[in-house]
């Protein structure tokens, strides 16, 4: 059964696209999968009041209600689409990278990490080009789809006793469980699955430590401070270095 067949089938959930989501309420009939995605990232968002630091200067971005469910619906987007036409492209090459995942059975994970930072990067200047400040908010969900699928077991496996490291990036195609990522749907992505619970409160930790370094980043474009550009620069950096690190 193709991924696409399977979603067009009302009864069965789609639990199979990092951490899930509930998503095509309307033109599939009944909202498919379950909270997955949005649990983490209003968790990550809290309040809405973001703190940063540039340099002993305490700072903060405080979004509204609007703008954070901007970010959250952009995220579950990520493994939906606007109006779920992302399912029929859950397997092509080009798409994996977006969900921390290898883009063929055969591309290694050393090569498979490199696409994903990549992806990252260009993500986060994508963010810092954008003007609209909406699509903004926008760009900013997608960008923690990714570094929330990052964490998920289902889309990598990771050493949580050495910083979270990546031991291994799973391919969402070709193979099995728990080798690769279950098909068309993986326990491990579900958000009422237990055992993936600490890796669940590290992607949400993660999703906060972005959420402070691009508000730095932002201030720094839309005041014209370069104290808090330069900063940000360097703690992106280290910050996805450390992420998406090898083992």
């Amino acid at each position: 059964m193709s991924y696409f067949t399977h979603a067009q089938d009302r009864s069965a959930p789609l639990a199979g696209l990092g951490w899930t989501g509930r998503k095509c309420c309307t033109r599939l009939g009944p909202c498919l999968g379950s909270a997955g995605h949005e649990v983490i990232t209003r968790a990550a968002l809290g309040s809405g009041t973001i703190p940063f630091t540039v340099g002993t200067r305490r700072l903060t971005l405080t979004l509204s209600p609007a703008e954070q469910n901007l970010i959250v619906e952009a995220n579950v987007d990520v493994d939906f689409g606007s109006s779920c036409q992302a399912l029929t492209q859950a397997f092509a090459p080009a798409e994996q990278r977006k969900h921390a995942l290898r883009a063929t059975y055969g591309q290694s994970t050393a090569d498979a990490l490199r696409d994903i930072l990549t992806e990252f990067f260009g993500q986060h200047r994508g963010i810092l080009r954008e003007r609209v400040p909406a699509e903004r908010l926008r760009r900013i969900g997608r960008l923690l789809h990714l570094l929330q699928d990052s964490f998920s077991p289902a889309h990598t496996d990771r050493d949580p006793g050495a910083a979270w490291c990546v031991r291994y990036v799973r391919n969402f195609g070709r193979g099995r469980a728990p080798r690769e990522h279950g098909k068309p749907s993986d326990d491990r992505d579900l958000v009422t699955h237990g055992p993936s619970a600490t890796a669940r409160r590290q992607a949400t930790v993660a999703s906060q430590q972005y959420l402070q370094i691009v508000a730095k980043a932002l201030h720094g474009v839309t005041a014209g401070d370069p104290t808090a550009t330069t900063e940000a620069e360097a703690e992106v950096r280290r910050f996805a270095a450390g992420v998406f690190r090898l083992c």
